[in-house]
């Protein structure tokens, strides 16, 4: 099972909501892997859930019911519907006068394709051939971003309380024992 790689694309998240703190790599190192926990966590319950339907194709509908199973109440309302919203975004239709890439499209700073990739590799041999939705893809990127965003705002918050300039591990880890929902993904994690 290979882990995805989104430091880039953390920092640029990071940069974000709070554009005058630095990022430091370990806190998007942190970051990175708590999205890879999460993200293979939600692409086997999906997966579960697919063969419990009896369909062949993975579709944002399972990622949904996924994320619903996976997180808590308060980070499901709001992961959800930023996810609602990029695949509404990108299935409403190709932006005109330019070629665009399917991030783009779903106004995403994640990476589409690499989501696309990642899921393709985590997906177990006995899960049997597997078609996968694109919007189930982009569903699944929009999770993992608001996850990602929601871990740098208050990384970034808890940094700036503390009058420092630059994100580290120490503001990640505070705020992951604070927040209860981002403590229970990280428990995840730890075992």
């Amino acid at each position: 099972m290979n882990t995805l790689n989104l430091q880039t694309y953390i920092r640029k998240i990071a940069k974000q909501i709070h554009p005058d703190l630095r990022v430091s790599a370990e806190f998007t190192t942190s970051v990175n892997n708590m999205i890879n926990v999460l993200g293979k966590k939600l692409i086997l319950t999906a997966i579960a859930i697919k063969i419990n339907a009896g369909r062949v194709e993975l579709q944002a509908k399972d990622i949904k019911a996924a994320t619903e199973v996976v997180l808590l109440p308060d980070l499901y309302k709001y992961a959800t519907s930023n996810a609602t919203k990029a695949v509404t975004i990108a299935s409403s239709g190709k932006i005109e006068g330019r070629r665009v890439t399917r991030t783009e499209e779903a106004k995403l700073t994640l990476s589409v394709p690499r989501v696309e990739t990642f899921m393709r590799d985590n997906i177990p041999k006995r899960a049997g051939r597997t078609r996968i939705s694109k919007y189930a893809i982009v569903y699944l990127t929009a999770v993992l971003e608001y996850i990602a965003a929601e871990t740098c705002e208050l990384s970034g918050n808890e940094a700036t309380r503390n009058k420092k300039v630059t994100m580290t591990k120490t503001h990640y880890n505070t705020v992951s024992a604070k927040d209860v929902s981002l403590k229970q993904i990280l428990d995840c994690h730890a075992r």
